[in-house]
């Protein structure tokens, strides 16, 4: 019978409860995240306390040219001041203390990460707040297994674990989550079990449903369509232009990191510099400011008047690549799914009509493109695959969605030999 039950529960019971008590803790504390993000938001905006709308401030308002560079200020000076350890956006942290650092994150960085993320959101950032979440997620589940004195690999186990329900808990991907978390925090190491994860992941969602109701966060606006060969070759095109577009944002990310490292100033002053784009370009298209996850919404319900949105993601991309070389505390995969999106949509809108192939399906190219692009520039193709399909509730298109990512990123490594979570910056 103890053979069998250990079969059946691969991981130790202990750990198995920790993961389901870290996937709930997960859940509320990735709302008191967001929360914290619109409040914030709200009182630097509009001088409001306010924990649930999420307005935007309107373009021409002199506090967009104000609020990100007060906000960027502050985190400059936390980092220097208070710990450096709140710089970067999260997923490579998680990664770099897995492999070098004995599964073990600062009690600090629990609280103060997610103080300084709300802050750099909250005041504008173009950046996503999942990759903090993330973060906190990891940090969590090292705290918990210093607390409860869990072996090595069990500690390792239970930060990919809070990482994974972090994912979970924002997005509602259980199932992605954990694939993001065995593609990228796993790669280096040699973590056979994967049930823990799973387990904090899933209740991360349960309690996400339980709280929120099971509507996915995203709604795409399509009809079945047949995969024809003009489709296909279509998907293939716009994956191939994607692994091209993923390989120049990470030599762009080197760039601008090669570029702040050779300013004249102390790094404290990065972000700072960092939000300069964003405020100029915000200050004529608000929607940029912040995660813009409505922005990313527009681009799933596309119709007929859709040069204006590919072309705010494709600024929300560029503004991003230039503010989070600065090494700032930041988030990527919200702005890597606009960007994708964007670029995806894009090119399929050029390619669609030479091959007869119809518009309705235009929302279908942005779904595809936003997971092939993060795919390709993270290197993780199954968990990009999947997640972009669970939060908008259509895993009929996983077939292409999962051979336009694999395309996109045999491309991409072909052409540059790192991801962009192995960046400088990360």
């Amino acid at each position: 019978m103890k053979t069998f039950l250990k079969k059946l529960f691969p991981a130790s019971w202990k750990l198995v409860l920790l993961s389901i008590a870290l996937g709930i803790l997960m859940f509320f504390a990735a709302e008191f995240l967001l929360a914290l993000i619109r409040a914030i938001s709200n009182l630097t905006f509009f001088g409001e306390i306010d924990l649930h709308s999420n307005e935007l401030p309107h373009a021409g308002s002199y506090l967009i040219l104000i609020i990100p560079l007060i906000g960027a200020l502050s985190l400059g000076l936390m980092a220097r001041y208070l710990d450096h350890g709140i710089r970067g956006h999260g997923i490579p942290e998680v990664i770099e203390r897995i492999e070098s650092h004995k599964s073990n994150i600062p009690f600090k960085l629990l609280w103060l990460r997610p103080i300084a993320c709300a802050i750099s959101i909250g005041t504008g950032g173009p950046y996503g707040a999942e990759g903090p979440v993330i973060g906190m997620g990891g940090a969590f589940g090292s705290f918990i297994g210093r607390l409860f004195k869990l072996k090595e690999t069990e500690k390792k186990i239970l930060l990919a674990a809070g990482a994974a329900a972090g994912i979970s808990a924002v997005f509602g991907v259980p199932v992605g989550a954990v694939f993001l978390v065995s593609e990228l925090f796993t790669r280096n190491q040699n973590i056979k079990n994967l049930f823990p994860i799973a387990i904090a992941s899933l209740f991360a969602y349960i309690a996400r449903v339980i709280f929120m109701g099971e509507k996915p966060l995203f709604h795409i606006n399509f009809e079945a369509f047949h995969l024809t060969p003009e489709v296909l070759g279509a998907f293939g095109i716009v994956a191939i232009i994607l692994g091209v577009t993923a390989a120049l944002s990470i030599y762009a990310v080197e760039f601008f990191e090669d570029c702040y490292e050779k300013l004249p100033v102390h790094w404290m002053w990065w972000p700072m510099i960092g939000v300069l784009p964003l405020v100029v370009f915000a200050f004529f298209y608000p929607d940029i400011l912040g995660p813009s996850y409505e922005l990313l919404q527009s681009l799933f319900e596309i119709q007929d008047s859709y040069s204006l949105i590919i072309k705010l993601a494709i600024i929300k991309g560029v503004v991003w690549a230039f503010a989070v070389s600065s090494r700032t505390t930041s988030g990527t995969l919200a702005p890597l799914l606009i960007f994708g999106a964007g670029v995806g949509l894009l090119s399929f809108t050029q390619i669609a009509p030479l091959l007869g192939i119809s518009p309705d399906i235009y929302p279908v190219a942005a779904l595809i493109g936003a997971g092939a692009y993060f795919g390709a520039i993270s290197g993780a193709p199954v968990s990009s695959a999947l997640i972009v399909l669970e939060m908008t509730g259509s895993l009929s298109l996983l077939p292409v969605s999962f051979g336009t990512c694999l395309t996109a990123v045999l491309v991409t490594k072909a052409l540059v030999s790192k991801s962009i979570m192995q960046t400088e910056y990360s």
